[in-house]
């Protein structure tokens, strides 16, 4: 409760923390085809042992050690990695400003390991120069969206997004009285309401009580 300084009574606010929590990221387990090259990958499956899954009787054996020989040049020639998969990216994130912040990346883990004045220097001019890009391109892209809105309310709506990217999530079902959850967003705005005017109601009684008491 805040006072007011003038009147009897202290003005009753709440504060709801609505934030919520960012998903965690997804890691999902690709080839690295950076180093593969195409002619040594076809002569190794060329001088590869194949004929040995013939010793096995059952072809569910004679399929496992195919696979396995085949999995062992795949692994040599594009061995396997993790990579982090972000939840959502911006739309005006292009794959030339992708590849630059995967060079920034590398750019930072050489100069923490190194801790070398050039690499740093290195690295912040390639974070200027993608905080520029990333400028430019949100630019671009809202432009692009305005120039063909279509009615007022198309145009209002871009502006919003463009200014006002992160929004409040919903609040989620609120239990009624009978235990039951209301998830109509009018019901939700009437039982929030219904709650914050009971406290409001109980609290200007409390001081009429104490003064009939007195």
């Amino acid at each position: 409760m805040t006072p007011l300084g003038i009147s009897d009574h202290s003005l009753i606010y709440a504060t709801l923390k609505l934030r919520q929590k960012r998903p965690p990221p997804r890691f999902i387990t690709i080839r690295n085809f950076k180093h593969f090259n195409v002619n040594e990958f076809h002569l190794d499956l060329s001088h590869a042992p194949f004929h040995v899954a013939n010793t096995f009787e059952d072809m569910d054996d004679v399929l496992w050690a195919w696979n396995w020989l085949f999995k062992e040049i795949c692994d040599k020639h594009a061995p396997l990695k993790k990579i982090k998969i972000r939840s959502k990216s911006a739309p005006w994130i292009t794959n030339e400003i992708r590849r630059k912040m995967n060079y920034r990346y590398k750019l930072f883990k050489s100069a923490v390991a190194t801790k070398d004045e050039t690499a740093w220097a290195r690295y912040k001019k390639v974070r200027n120069e993608i905080n520029a890009d990333v400028r430019k391109a949100k630019a671009n892209f809202f432009r692009e969206k305005i120039e063909s809105a279509k009615s007022t309310a198309a145009y209002w709506k871009i502006l919003s997004d463009a200014t006002n990217p992160k929004r409040r999530p919903q609040i989620g079902p609120l239990k009624r009285h009978d235990n039951t959850l209301a998830v109509r967003d009018e019901e939700k705005a009437n039982l929030i309401n219904a709650f914050f005017a009971s406290i409001f109601s109980k609290s200007l009684k409390e001081p009429c009580n104490r003064h009939r008491k007195g």
